[in-house]
């Protein structure tokens, strides 16, 4: 409705072993996030491995997120000081959760009215 991209920056093929359906609710709960707040523009999705670990990023072109909000935004509940939006405020806690089961670790880096970047990272081998 907002005419947004939505971008696969690689198309090259990479196997994993992980729990597949965490790593899918993972991402779309992060993808649903990024769509949710951004205006014009799109998202981007991009993947590969660094060292023992395998990474999806997801990055969009909306508002982004204020500096001091980023380490609560993994919050249950959490919707942000400006949030115009009837979330719960659950997905991204979610996400979070999902991704420290699964012996990993997200990071997030936001410019305000530039867009954000999520990155997961996930262990090559899952125990």
């Amino acid at each position: 409705q907002k005419g947004l991209d939505i971008k696969i920056l690689r198309a090259d093929d990479l196997f994993i072993s992980t729990d597949i359906e965490k790593l899918e609710r993972i991402t779309r709960n992060i993808i649903s996030n990024s769509l949710k707040f951004t205006e014009k523009g799109g998202v981007s999705i991009d993947y590969g491995t660094e060292g023992e670990m395998f990474f999806v990023e997801i990055m969009d072109s909306g508002r982004g997120i204020p500096e001091n909000e980023i380490p609560l935004i993994f919050n249950r509940f959490y919707r942000g000081a400006k949030s115009d939006t009837e979330s719960l405020g659950l997905g991204l806690a979610i996400v979070k959760e999902l991704v420290e089961v699964m012996a990993g670790r997200v990071e997030v880096k936001s410019i305000i009215d530039k867009g954000t970047t999520f990155r997961v990272y996930l262990p090559l081998q899952s125990a």
